[in-house]
């Protein structure tokens, strides 16, 4: 499985997503008082309740900003739902997906 994540993330810019999150985290983003810009397009977080890393607070991203947010919880997945519960995981995005259009 690890040569999957060096292989992935070898790629040029494919880590930049993925450090951009925990940039806006630690800066304090999530918790600003004043309202962002709102993002008005449909945004599905789909989120791993076995984390032992992130807690489930985060997912909960601010609704002023999130005009349109869905918040899936993937029962049986860890921090990486896509790899640890695909199953449930491809279920839910693919009917995320059927949702939207």
């Amino acid at each position: 499985m690890e040569i999957l994540y060096v292989q992935a993330w070898s790629v040029p810019g494919s880590l930049t997503g993925g450090l951009n999150y925990y940039r806006a985290a630690f800066r304090g983003y999530w918790n600003k008082k004043e309202p962002g810009v709102p993002v008005n397009i449909p945004v599905t977080v789909i989120w791993g309740v076995l984390d032992k890393y992130l807690l489930p607070e985060l997912a909960s991203l601010p609704k002023n900003i999130f005009v349109n947010l869905s918040i899936l919880r993937c029962p049986q997945a860890s921090h990486w739902p896509m790899w640890s519960d695909t199953k449930d995981f491809n279920n839910m995005l693919l009917d995320a997906l059927r949702k939207r259009g």
